[in-house]
């Protein structure tokens, strides 16, 4: 009688874990996509943009805007051009990193933008190595976070 009930349970169980490994891996493969594709968060590590934005301060990007990226595949399809005095971010041409600038000019004939820090003596930007293409443009901020410095910080 007991080995029945021990068997129904041990058999309900690894069911309740198996459904609950699933979840996990849909939900985190979701995730995935949408960082991908749609949105991400970045984080500031120089003063290239003080005082606009911080060392520490997360920006959210938009994934989708200049460019659509489609994953899993390399297609790339870009529908519009870096609007002026918006902030982007764009590969860096020779290291592949990610620098966060603000849009300065459109070259809509070239599929280029022209990027530049606000703070121009702490900023390795356009004028250093030139417009970025659309296809190296990773997206636009929509939405800063700005760090906070706890007491604990200041030691």
């Amino acid at each position: 009688m007991f080995s029945g009930m021990r068997d129904y349970f041990r058999t309900e169980t690894v069911s309740i874990l198996f459904s609950i490994s699933i979840g996990l891996l849909i939900a985190y493969s979701l995730v995935k996509f949408v960082q991908y594709s749609i949105i991400d968060i970045y984080r500031i590590t120089n003063e290239s943009l003080t005082p606009n934005l911080y060392p520490g301060d997360r920006v959210w990007i938009l994934k989708t805007d200049p460019c659509i990226r489609i994953p899993f595949f390399s297609a790339i399809h870009c529908k519009k051009t870096c609007r002026p005095n918006e902030i982007f971010v764009f590969q860096h041409p020779a290291f592949k990193t990610p620098l966060i600038k603000f849009a300065v000019e459109a070259k809509d004939n070239t599929g280029k933008c022209f990027f530049i820090g606000s703070n121009l003596e702490n900023s390795v930007d356009s004028r250093n190595f030139g417009s970025i293409h659309l296809h190296d443009v990773l997206g636009r901020v929509v939405w800063t976070h700005k760090f906070v410095k706890l007491p604990h910080d200041y030691k």
